[in-house]
């Protein structure tokens, strides 16, 4: 296992970028340890930018559904994820969305850091307006 360096942080965002991503298993990898960072400092709103793997080879539908499964566990529903990552890389983004939602996970994939970012600063927002009911 690898020693990811600190969370940056943006606001209520934590970012992880990681360097060195040599596969796609290493990079499904890498977002679980992301993941687990963010869970225990109490980051909510997790970007993992994953550059520099435009030659790697995507992962398999298997690895892709086991790694969404692992990922939700480690999250343990407390942190919401964007990854940022090439568009081969994150292959059918609806159907891993739709695979983590079932497993407890909010993930989303994008090609570009900026929509990733815009993504998490909405959903943080949209979770400030939600009034949970109390006893009546």
């Amino acid at each position: 296992m690898r020693t990811l360096p600190p969370l940056e942080r943006i606001g209520p965002i934590g970012l992880s970028r990681p360097s060195e991503v040599n596969s796609s298993d290493e990079a499904l990898a890498v977002v679980a340890e992301a993941i687990e960072m963010a869970r225990r400092t109490g980051v909510s709103d997790l970007g993992v930018i994953l550059s520099g793997m435009d030659s790697v080879a995507p992962p398999t539908l298997s690895s892709r559904l086991n790694a969404i499964r692992n990922w939700a566990r480690v999250s343990d529903s407390l942190v919401r994820v964007a990854v940022v990552a090439p568009q081969h890389i994150l292959h059918s983004p609806a159907y891993g969305i739709v695979e983590a939602a079932h497993s407890g996970l909010m993930l989303r994939g994008f090609e570009r850091e900026i929509d990733a970012l815009a993504w998490l600063l909405e959903s943080a927002e949209a979770e400030k307006h939600v009034q949970c009911p109390g006893p009546h």
